[in-house]
């Protein structure tokens, strides 16, 4: 059997969470809050919205807020890009 990592652990406690909350039958909104790339498919795919907050900073209660009443409208360019899948994250081989 192959052991699970923290990593894994703490996606499987938040899949959990998000599944618990879906299953009241309301509409759900997930914000992520992260700095990397995250495996989020089963989110992805039965979530009504996601809004990508990265590293949101000192002000993130009241901008997500403000996103999700609909009393701003976030636009902008990232310096990068997000790819829509990932086939291989490089914390899953130290993890097996």
């Amino acid at each position: 059997m192959a052991k699970l990592c923290l990593l894994h652990l703490f996606y499987l406690v938040q899949e959990r969470l998000f599944a618990a909350v879906h299953a009241v039958g309301k509409p759900t909104i997930v914000v992520l809050i992260h700095g990397g790339a995250l495996a989020i498919e089963t989110i992805k795919e039965e979530a009504d919205g996601i809004i990508d907050a990265f590293y949101p900073g000192v002000e993130a209660g009241p901008a997500v807020a403000e996103v999700l009443f609909g009393d701003t409208n976030p636009s902008g360019k990232l310096p990068f890009s997000v790819r829509a899948c990932i086939r291989l994250c490089v914390h899953a081989r130290a993890c097996v």
